[in-house]
């Protein structure tokens, strides 16, 4: 899954699991464990970068907490 489609995934679902993120990162060699993973995100929470919620299903999930516009213009811009 590439960065794109992952961040459309949390565009238009409101979140994404953990455990589907830490393996789209794994398949994409860009971490090697969970708890690097967990390393990168609790930087990018420090930063308000990104926030977490429990799913419907119990899940730790991930979502990015930026208005709809401009999550629309930051995928614009990175398909260009």
């Amino acid at each position: 899954m590439g960065s794109i489609c992952m961040t459309k995934v949390l565009l238009l679902n409101a979140g994404l699991a953990f455990h589907r993120l830490y393996t789209a990162c794994r398949e994409q060699f860009l971490v090697s464990s969970e708890l690097t993973l967990r390393a990168h995100l609790t930087e990018f929470k420090d930063h308000e970068l990104l926030n977490w919620r429990r799913g419907l299903d119990g899940q730790d999930c991930v979502y990015i907490p930026l208005p709809l516009d401009a999550l629309t213009k930051l995928l614009e811009d990175l398909s260009k």
